[in-house]
């Protein structure tokens, strides 16, 4: 308590005397951020630790760091907790980034979130603002700021939790109130 009561102090005097040009909500705010976003790391970090080898091979030092950011937007903007999230990319590809699962439509879901062959182009060329080439899908940022991006469609679509949810796998399904998607998600354990 001592200690921060001082290190306040020190902040209000530097800003005072100009030395630093930073108001002290905004570090505080910025430390906060920073706490969360390594606490969203450490959390995906345990998840992939129960994951078989291949799985966590997949995934990169950088994959994490630059994951947890994204998954922290999309909970922050939906709604929907940053556990949810790690269920679904579990329930999707069980965290393995080269997941592919082909569809009776002849489409394709790729990558960690699963993204839908049909639209998936469009979509990464919608996130890097860039023609996309295929193997661009299954880097794992690129796939879960097209699933983020989809959530927050979801989300501004519909109101109930478990609605969008269930919007991630079939927005027809959810719009029809059948969550049996939903409630597959909330069923996955989270480790700590």
């Amino acid at each position: 308590m001592i200690a921060w009561f001082w290190s306040s102090v020190f902040v209000l005097l530097s800003v005072s005397m100009g030395v630093v040009d930073t108001a002290p909500h905004e570090i505080l705010d910025r430390k906060r951020t920073e706490r969360t976003m390594s606490d969203a790391a450490k959390r995906l970090r345990a998840q992939l630790r129960h994951c078989p080898p291949n799985v966590q091979a997949s995934w990169t030092f950088l994959d994490i760091e630059r994951a947890a950011p994204v998954l922290m937007e999309a909970s922050q903007k939906t709604g929907l907790s940053f556990e949810t999230y790690l269920k679904m990319i579990w329930r999707e590809s069980g965290f393995y980034k080269y997941a592919t699962h082909h569809n009776r439509d002849g489409s394709i879901d790729e990558g960690v979130s699963q993204q839908n062959s049909a639209y998936n182009l469009e979509r990464c060329h919608f996130v890097t603002g860039r023609k996309c080439r295929k193997k661009q899908i299954f880097d794992i940022v690129n796939n879960l700021e097209m699933m983020k991006n989809f959530m927050i469609w979801c989300a501004s679509e519909i109101t109930a939790q478990r609605a969008i949810v269930t919007c991630y796998n079939s927005p027809s399904r959810a719009r029809r109130g059948n969550f049996e998607y939903s409630d597959r998600v909330e069923e996955q354990y989270i480790y700590d």
